[in-house]
């Protein structure tokens, strides 16, 4: 059930924005080892959004996903930064990440629990 939520000011328009969410799909399926059939991924536009002081196009992402090894943190923190970072043109000095491993009896999906 892995999910990736990008929050951005860097604009895109939804022509643009659909073969990115793809990329990026496949990305997270391959760097997880997880189906694609459980990947969701959204590109959410914020306008107001300031890192380091200025309103340079900047990123806050958050990958939620059962069963992170906090060993493998470094590398995931590498790949998905390169891919952000190439997919929206956002330097990656400019890109914060964040990563959930929830209990898998508190995620569900087509109304049942992965637990």
């Amino acid at each position: 059930m892995p999910y990736l939520n990008i929050e951005t000011n860097a604009s895109l328009s939804p022509s643009e924005g659909e073969p990115d969410l793809k990329t990026l799909s496949t990305q997270i399926a391959s760097l997880l080892g997880k189906p694609e059939d459980y990947v969701m991924v959204r590109i959410g536009f914020s306008p107001s959004m300031s890192f380091a002081g200025t309103t340079e196009t900047c990123a806050f992402c958050t990958l939620i996903s059962l069963g992170l090894d906090d060993l493998k943190i470094p590398d995931f923190s590498q790949t998905l930064t390169k891919a952000v970072s190439q997919v929206l043109s956002i330097r990656p000095d400019r890109i914060y990440l964040q990563f959930e491993s929830p209990q898998r009896n508190h995620f569900a999906h087509n109304g049942k629990p992965f637990a």
